[in-house]
């Protein structure tokens, strides 16, 4: 897989990696939810809006 999006809700944020290898991915970004998020796939760029999902009320956010 190309590109690996994990959504995580009780953080608030997407973990994305890339650049996979022989011994995991070798690109790895944490993005907090509110901006857009655009991948480049081999099918095209995918943007998805991040600002309305989910995050528990209880879950310290992460800066």
């Amino acid at each position: 897989m190309a590109d690996y999006l994990i959504f995580d809700s009780l953080q608030g944020h997407v973990v994305t990696m890339w650049n996979p290898g022989p011994d995991g991915y070798r690109g790895r970004d944490t993005i907090p939810y509110g901006p857009d998020l655009t991948v480049d796939s081999p099918l095209g760029k995918l943007t998805l809006t991040t600002a309305g999902l989910p995050v528990d009320p209880k879950a310290r956010r992460q800066s």
